[in-house]
């Protein structure tokens, strides 16, 4: 038997597994400086072309994803439509709309691929193609419309499981037509809502827009009741018609058996209600209600059995406008045991700084503290200019030490962090499996007790810490004497970091910095601050500057050179030096000074 036919003999499912592997075969970058190679996808395009035995596998893999549901109007008659060339303001596009009415027979060859697509996606997500190429088509909502005028008791793609679409101008058109694309295997649907600012005078379209969004849910819920992942937001100018927020919390309702929703609609108590009874339900990405505020807004919800609240959840995702206190008080009544992921975000706080301690102290206080392995705190006040009483101390960091098992802490809790190195020791020793730690920086921040000497705990401590943000005193004058008299790092080397963010840090000394973090993290690459730059003004902006504006900015452009001096030009200069120490060290049999204990 050659190694063909011993190919052939394999089962169906193992061939479609190898077409589908090889699909995934991409190399290189795809950007303006060089191209992709897709040798999985032209070795199958060959298969496809010239192996019988392997023609319907390959067929199988191709059509398993497509980049936009647009790209089925190619497999009617060429005669049928045309391509037009449009220019943009950044790229010619490609416009394809069709030129004559359809009729049965122009569709044979769509319903013989239709069965096989699998998932439809945007061509942004979509990197088995070439992405060049695929952006550059556009296709009208009304194409869609037209195949669902001739698919009107039976399904486009039968088998079709995951649909992400994005509507533009003529958003009713596709709530009307993508029913088509629903089927009882659809488990995935993505999608936004898109309006726009309508005139005086126009509240009639805001009721059939909203009323043709209902009635695509209702269609979505009747052909797909086991939807397991519903994902919807809401984009265009001003805010959206008043009917199409009602109609989406109605639609939630609806489905009982979603594992993960993501929206931006606010929730309200009703829409919430339901969602804590799934017992289906694991990723929580939503928005509360503004009108929900007080604890006894909530008194409904308290009705619902403790254990059957949020029974299963994992990746929880809560923001609200103004306040923080709604999304502490639904973290207390969570009962899941397995939650690994709270993200909390107020865009504009308009609460005492204590609510934000006491939700930090829920957090860290929670049913399952050593499940949770990521944690995000977003704060931002409504006020510019935040009063310097709020702080981010020692008694607000206390709570999330508990939660040992971290590996991603972000914390933006819109004030200034009141740490010291004794604190970024208890943090380094609790977190040990840390991999990124984002403390701030805060623009507000003006002065830090932490200095560069914390950083030898994240090294010691921390061996899998590869990004770290926080507003330190870089002054190498601050460092103890033993850090003189030893090797910088005190001998031990930590080579995950590679990225160091420090907001408005003040550094002294650029080339003892340098020579201090090349020995801690010899692969540090990536520095990020927010001292400003001249050099990043374009002449017009900064003729517009006026001079007491410009004097502010050549002052801080002398601290940002020490920042990227010390980063992008000595440290990469310092670690080559001690890599020929230790190569010189090793040729000649002399031992490296050993990495000093330090007490955890």
């Amino acid at each position: 038997m050659d190694n063909a036919s011993g190919l052939l003999s394999l089962p169906a499912e193992v061939l479609r597994r190898i077409c589908s592997d090889l699909m995934n075969l991409i190399d290189g970058d795809d950007d303006l400086f060089t191209r992709r190679s897709y040798a999985g996808l032209n070795t199958v395009l060959a298969l496809a072309r010239t192996a019988k035995g392997l023609h319907e596998c390959a067929i199988d893999a191709i059509w398993h994803t497509l980049p936009g549901y647009g790209f089925l109007l190619f497999t009617v008659p060429r005669d049928a439509w045309v391509e037009t060339k449009v220019q943009t303001r950044w790229e010619e596009r490609i416009e394809v709309k069709l030129i004559r009415p359809l009729a049965e027979c122009d569709f044979l060859r769509l319903k013989h691929y239709a069965p096989r697509v699998r998932r439809v996606l945007l061509d942004s997500q979509c990197d088995k193609f070439p992405s060049r190429r695929i952006r550059r088509y556009c296709f009208a909502h009304s194409t869609l419309a037209t195949f669902a005028s001739h698919f009107v008791n039976t399904r486009l793609l039968p088998n079709l499981g995951v649909l992400h679409v994005v509507p533009h101008q003529q958003a009713k058109v596709l709530y009307r037509a993508l029913p088509v694309l629903f089927g009882p295997k659809l488990h995935n649907f993505s999608s936004n809502f898109y309006h726009q600012e309508l005139r005086d005078g126009e509240e009639n379209e805001n009721k059939r827009l909203a009323f043709d969004l209902r009635q695509m849910f209702v269609d979505l819920h009747k052909y797909s009741p086991h939807l397991m992942y519903l994902t919807f937001f809401a984009l265009g100018d001003g805010t959206p018609p008043p009917g199409t927020h009602t109609a989406i919390l109605e639609s939630i309702c609806l489905f009982q058996h979603l594992v993960r929703i993501s929206t931006a609609t606010p929730l309200n108590l009703q829409a919430l209600a339901h969602l804590a009874r799934l017992p289906s339900l694991r990723v929580l990405e939503v928005h509360i209600d503004q009108a929900l505020v007080e604890e006894d807004d909530f008194a409904p919800l308290f009705v619902i059995p403790h254990k059957q609240f949020f029974p299963h959840l994992r990746d929880i995702q809560l923001t609200h406008q103004h306040h923080i206190n709604p999304i502490t008080i639904l973290l207390r009544c969570i009962s899941s045991t397995h939650i690994r992921t709270i993200s909390v975000s107020v865009p504009q706080f308009r609460s005492p700084y204590q609510q934000v301690k006491e939700c930090i102290t829920v957090i860290g206080l929670c049913t399952a503290p050593k499940e949770i392995t990521k944690v995000v705190l977003s704060i931002c006040p409504d006020s510019l200019e935040p009063p310097d009483v709020d702080t981010f101390d020692q008694d607000a960091l206390t709570p999330l030490l508990m939660l040992q098992n971290l590996t991603y802490l972000a914390l933006h809790p819109g004030c200034a962090f009141l740490l010291d190195n004794a604190d970024c020791h208890r943090m380094a020793d609790m977190w040990r499996n840390i991999e990124v730690l984002k403390l701030g920086p805060e623009l507000a921040q003006k002065t830090s007790q932490v200095t560069l000497e914390a950083l030898v705990w994240f090294a010691f401590l921390c061996p899998r810490l590869r990004e770290l943000s926080i507003f330190l005193d870089a002054d190498a004058k601050r460092l103890p004497r033993l850090l003189f008299t030893a090797r910088p790092g005190l001998g031990r080397e930590q080579t995950a970091l590679t990225s160091l963010y420090v907001g408005k840090s003040p550094i002294d000394g650029e080339v003892a910095v340098a020579g201090y973090l090349s020995d801690l993290f010899p692969n540090l690459h990536d520095l990020e601050c927010d001292w400003e730059c001249e050099d990043s003004y374009a002449q017009e902006d900064w003729e517009e500057l006026s001079e007491e504006e410009q004097e502010i900015v050549i002052a801080e452009s002398v601290i940002h050179r020490r920042w990227t001096d010390a980063i992008y030009t000595l440290l990469p200069k310092f670690v080559l030096v001690r890599k020929q120490e230790r190569e010189w060290a090793r040729s000649n049999g002399i031992a490296m000074r050993p990495a000093y204990k330090l007490c955890s």
